[in-house]
């Protein structure tokens, strides 16, 4: 089986990557293919993927507000 995994350089992503690793899954990152708002790489990136695990976000600071 292999698994492409979107968002695997964030804190979520490094772990799940370590134990998928441990565990002798196959695995690729969107990273590698492009950006996750170029449909293009994404079309590739998913292509021959039995799983797509999906942690990539967007961390926007807002201010006072986001630290409370």
């Amino acid at each position: 089986m292999k698994i492409g995994i979107t968002g695997g350089n964030g804190f979520l992503g490094k772990h799940l990557l370590l134990a998928l690793k441990s565990e002798g899954f196959s695995y690729e990152l969107l990273e590698d293919y492009g950006r996750l708002e170029d449909v293009a790489a994404v079309r590739r990136f998913v292509e021959g993927k039995s799983l797509i695990i999906h942690l990539a976000g967007r961390n926007k600071e807002i201010g006072r507000a986001s630290c409370r």
